[in-house]
């Protein structure tokens, strides 16, 4: 799980440094932002589930 968190990241950060266009970078951060949330999410919910 932590594993698949870290590669999705490093995938976020590697379309962040490639885009130029600040639209294109804008759009990228907020779906970064959304993933990084629902990971969060995921991560709290199993822990207090369990």
């Amino acid at each position: 799980m932590h594993i698949i968190r870290l590669i999705i990241y490093k995938k976020f950060l590697c379309l962040l440094s490639n885009t130029k266009d600040m639209k294109d970078n804008t759009i990228t951060a907020l779906l970064g932002f959304f993933y990084i949330g629902v990971w969060v999410f995921i991560t709290l919910g199993v822990l207090y589930c369990s």
